[in-house]
C-alpha cells in the first residue's frame, strides 16, 4: 500500500491502523510505504527507509530505526526545528522521536 493514511482523517487512520494490526495477528503481510511515523511501529514489526539515492539507508524493528536521526534527516523524515528559549537559539529534531519521547 503507498500512503494508506494520507489525507484521512484521524478516524479513519485509527481505522485503518485496527485493520493492520487485525491482518497481522492473522498471519497477513502488508507491505505499505509511508511517511506517517507515528503508525509504524503499530502496523510494522520492520522498517525499512530509503535514500535519495533508492538505496537502503536504514533497516530493523521500527523503534529503533526511528529513534535514529542520522538516516532520517537527510531523507526528510524528520526535520530540525529552531527556536528560541530565553533568548537563546535552540535547535532539536521535529517528528517521531519528538512526538513520541513523553509517551
Amino acid at each position: 500500500m503507498d500512503e494508506p493514511t494520507a489525507g484521512l482523517d484521524p478516524g479513519s487512520q485509527r481505522w485503518f491502523v485496527e485493520i493492520a494490526v487485525e491482518l497481522g495477528k492473522l498471519g497477513k503481510t502488508l507491505v505499505t510505504a509511508t511517511h506517517d511515523l507515528h503508525i509504524v511501529d503499530e502496523v510494522g514489526d520492520r522498517v525499512i527507509v530509503l535514500g535519495e539515492d533508492h538505496r537502503i539507508a536504514a533497516e530493523g524493528e521500527p523503534h529503533e530505526v526511528l529513534t535514529n536521526l542520522e538516516p532520517l534527516l537527510p531523507v526528510n523524515l524528520v526535520h530540525e526545528h529552531a527556536h528560541i528559549h530565553n533568548g537563546e537559539l535552540h535547535i532539536h529534531p521535529h517528528g517521531y522521536l519528538n512526538d513520541h519521547k513523553h509517551r
